[in-house]
């Protein structure tokens, strides 16, 4: 590889290494509630960081030949297609709680079936060389199993997406659908630059894209225009300020609405604090969210749930 280009693989890739870890410097919890999205995040610029370490070193070591070359150039290029695959799972578990749609045990271990299958055909590639191989002169070649790896990466960014799109189909409130909408223009940096890459080889520009979308979520986040207004981010409920705006644009639209409201609350969870501590509180909620999402799937018309402070609960 001339100067040049590995100077541009490294500038490159520097930059958004920079750019990556400074927004996870800032990426703090200022709550326990907040903790799992901030965790989650955090996972992602995290597994976007090692994807564009793994691409300097992949960019460098192309076509060199010296005592290793061949076994850092095959674990690099198997730890950027991973990675990768990573970030857009991450992605798509983090868009999940944002809406409010927090997995069970099982549902997650379904959607994380396509992530664990790349993973054991990475970890065999270099005894199959199914996803790429290197010839004599340690150049990158792609096989047919890149295509997995693209289906696999797409399916986590597309997923999440029509699950955006579904939810603002069926949101009444038009501020709330207003704080989902950075979450469709995530995919369009990456979608631009992976698309150059997959055509021109040889360029690198994937993690240009992700970086743009990243910190374009981050500062959305940090105004407070996503998950921060109306949704509860213990359980992913709507909030109380959501509940108000909601009743001010069921009033609004029809005067002569017929609206019936329960008030809920669990009985004697003030003992769940003082015996078992505040972790455990937080649990019982979660779970008491949780059983009433499943109640309401089974109501007509779209109830509108939200935890309304505390232990109480309110169902419109």
């Amino acid at each position: 590889m001339n100067v040049m280009t590995a100077t541009y693989y490294i500038e490159t890739n520097l930059i958004c290494i920079i750019i990556l870890l400074l927004l996870k410097h800032q990426t703090k919890a200022r709550s326990e509630q907040e903790s799992r999205d901030k965790q989650l995040f955090s996972c992602l610029l995290l597994a976007a960081v090692l994807f564009c370490v793994a691409d300097i070193v992949a960019g460098i070591c192309r076509g060199q030949v010296f005592e290793g070359a061949r076994a850092i150039i095959e674990i690099s290029n198997l730890l950027y297609d991973e990675m990768l695959a990573i970030v857009a799972w991450c992605w798509m578990l983090y868009v999940f709680r944002k809406i409010g749609r927090i997995f069970s045990g099982k549902v997650y271990f379904i959607v994380s079936l396509p992530l664990i299958l790349f993973t054991v055909l990475a970890i065999s590639n270099p005894f199959t060389s199914f996803i790429f191989s290197l010839d004599q002169s340690n150049i990158y070649h792609r096989s047919y199993g890149v295509y997995v790896h693209w289906i696999v990466s797409w399916f986590y960014l597309l997923v999440p997406m029509i699950a955006v799109i579904y939810t603002m189909a069926h949101e009444a409130d038009k501020a709330r659908r207003h704080e989902l909408t950075p979450f469709l223009y995530f995919i369009i940096a990456p979608a631009v630059a992976s698309g150059l890459q997959m055509y021109f080889y040889g360029l690198t520009t994937t993690q240009v894209g992700i970086t743009v979308s990243v910190v374009m979520v981050f500062l959305a986040v940090q105004d407070g225009q996503i998950g921060q207004i109306h949704v509860d981010a213990l359980t992913g409920l709507n909030n109380r300020r959501g509940f108000a705006s909601y009743i001010d644009y069921k009033i609004l639209c029809n005067t002569e609405i017929k609206l019936t409201i329960l008030m809920i609350d669990l009985d004697h969870f003030k003992q769940v604090n003082d015996l078992h501590g505040h972790v455990a509180g937080d649990r019982a909620l979660v779970y008491a969210a949780e059983a009433l999402k499943k109640s309401c799937e089974c109501v007509n018309g779209r109830p509108y749930l939200c935890r309304y402070g505390g232990d109480e609960f309110v169902i419109a």
